[in-house]
């Protein structure tokens, strides 16, 4: 008999939240297939259950996180403790479920590491198209390159406006992913994956 195909899904939490509910739900569906191993990476949760990734000090990452975004502006970039952890993982499964990063503990240029992987991601909101915002309002400007955002005191909130430089980060680590597939909840966010 084949080995199972193994399955890393990626959330913040599952714990709450309709992001965390749908992962979750997800999760419990293919384990029942016999054929799909699926296990799951969230750094706020502290899970005890088979199939759970441990992420050792992921709230006290998290907190850190904040303080760094909050005042040096660096959202989901730079963060040496998740890259390490996340090397040693990454030859153990075969698909990566990229789900809700944002919450002070994904860095995005382990996205590289994943180049020639296969990964889904789940658009659960805006952030992934953005420089920095989940949710939008009247800016458009993540359409071409964000920059002087109006909105810093909107979750993942800052001080320090680096907007630009990270949607261009975002977009290069995006594009470099050969085997990425985009799945949308929506044909609302489906026009906004095209306009992006």
């Amino acid at each position: 008999m084949a080995n199972p195909t193994r399955i890393l899904r990626v959330t913040t939490t599952v714990q709450k939240g309709g992001a965390g509910a749908h992962v979750k739900a997800l999760h419990n569906a293919i384990n029942q297939v016999s054929n799909f191993e699926s296990h799951l990476l969230c750094p706020r949760d502290r899970l005890q259950e088979n199939h759970a990734v441990p992420y050792a000090y992921g709230r006290s990452i998290a907190n850190l996180n904040f303080l760094k975004t909050k005042f040096i502006g660096l959202d989901s970039y730079f963060e040496s403790v998740w890259m390490h952890h996340f090397k040693k993982l990454i030859p153990q499964f075969d698909i990566f479920h990229l789900h809700h990063l944002q919450g002070y503990f994904f860095d995005l240029r382990s996205l590289k590491l994943l180049c020639d992987k296969n990964v889904v991601l789940t658009l659960h909101d805006v952030w992934p198209l953005t420089g920095r915002c989940s949710v939008l309002t009247d800016c458009d400007l993540w359409q071409s390159h964000c920059r002087h955002c109006p909105r810093l005191h909107v979750y993942p909130s800052t001080f320090i406006d680096l907007s630009r430089f990270l949607h261009q980060k975002k977009k290069e680590l995006f594009k470099s992913l050969d085997r990425l597939k985009v799945v949308v909840l929506s044909r609302y966010s489906e026009e906004l994956l095209k306009k992006s």
